[in-house]
């Protein structure tokens, strides 16, 4: 069952992935269009339920949390032709996307906290230290 969810999350982000990201030329305002779809389309899953943890969660059931948002994600991004991954730390999982070289961070769940879309965690590049700010 699982792989079959799966692999229909994957087919629906295929066939979604290139209308999200008509008409724009560079992969962080492909990603940034990625994060505003999943923002707007998926809510918060409050009960937890086992396939908010899933892509499927989020792009079939259009409820997730941030396991879920965070492979719908990788999915679009995927089918756009994006390089992205997900982050995780022992509570939370978010979504960092390469290109040119860095690395840009993207965070669905926390943007989408109270069902009020925010660009707080939207494209933000990383630092290291040897970097002049």
């Amino acid at each position: 069952r699982l792989c079959d969810e799966r692999e229909e999350a994957k087919k629906y982000a295929q066939s979604v992935a290139m209308d999200i990201v008509d008409g724009l030329s560079d992969d962080l305002a492909k990603a940034g269009a990625i994060h505003d779809y999943l923002a707007l389309h998926v809510t918060y899953d409050y009960s937890f339920s086992p396939q908010s943890y899933t892509a499927y969660g989020a792009l079939i059931d259009g409820k997730a949390v941030c396991q879920g948002y965070s492979g719908a994600f990788n999915l679009l991004c995927e089918a756009a032709g994006i390089e992205a991954f997900a982050v995780a730390n022992r509570t939370h999982m978010w979504n960092a996307v390469k290109t040119d070289g860095k690395t840009y961070y993207y965070d669905v769940t926390f943007d989408d906290a109270n069902d009020i879309l925010t660009d707080t965690y939207r494209g933000i590049p990383s630092y290291t230290p040897d970097e002049d700010l």
